[in-house]
């Protein structure tokens, strides 16, 4: 009996827009609903870019990414509370906040973890040290983006188009934010708002990480709340 086999091999897809935040801020959520417009969804932004940082190593691999249409990938920022966004990552356990900061910072060590040269690599709680860290430093690049020191925010061909938004106001922008990345249809997004509460940590967390951990929470949310709920260089 011969039996006949066709190819089920999907085409390759290309990043059309790159939707990246720090974790925990509905990336996911904003990727899914653009994805049923644009590409925004590939193997190479799950595994890395989703919570990578504005910086020439990614935009060297969206311009490998997007040889194939010489086009260029707007960037979508999507930030929620440092605090919430923090918690909704270590809800998902130390393993998770590993793994997501080192989404974001490839550079992190792999073994030997030190915090104001004390040895913390076996500590309970290091991974939310790891986070908090990457968190901090992804805040830095897109605070640089944005304010114009980045070559993200060039001129001409050095000039790529980015936008930042606060999960906690994207309802409210999510008009502007189609219109800006030429939607044809308003993007249906089931979006729940997400109230401040006290951070919880792990009760196995050592209590001088737990100490770092609530202290730089709250110099980044103090910061965060100075933001522009909404920045676009389109």
């Amino acid at each position: 009996m011969h039996h006949s086999s066709k190819s089920a091999k999907s085409p390759v897809r290309h990043l059309e827009i790159l939707v990246t935040s720090y974790g925990g801020s509905g990336t996911n959520l904003l990727a899914h609903a653009l994805d049923k417009h644009r590409c925004c969804i590939t193997e190479q932004w799950h595994s890395s870019l989703c919570h990578s940082l504005l910086d020439r190593g990614t935009i060297e691999v969206l311009e490998l990414l997007e040889q194939p249409r010489q086009i260029t990938i707007p960037i979508v920022c999507i930030l929620a509370n440092p605090i919430l966004a923090f918690q909704s990552q270590v809800n998902r356990g130390y393993e998770f906040c590993r793994v997501n900061a080192r989404k974001i910072n490839s550079r992190l060590p792999a073994e030997v973890v030190t915090h104001a040269g004390e040895d913390i690599t076996y500590a309970p709680g290091v991974e939310l040290m790891l986070l908090l860290e990457s968190m901090h430093r992804y805040s830095d690049a897109v605070g640089q983006a944005i304010c114009g020191d980045s070559f993200l925010t060039g001129s001409g061909e050095t000039r790529r188009p980015i936008l930042v938004v606060k999960y906690e106001h994207l309802p409210r922008y999510l008009p502007t934010i189609c219109n800006l990345l030429k939607l044809k249809r308003q993007l249906a997004i089931d979006w729940q708002e997400r109230r401040t509460t006290e951070l919880k940590l792990p009760p196995d967390c050592a209590d001088h990480i737990a100490s770092r951990v609530h202290e730089n929470l709250k110099y980044m949310a103090r910061t965060w709340h100075h933001m522009p709920t909404f920045m676009s260089n389109f």
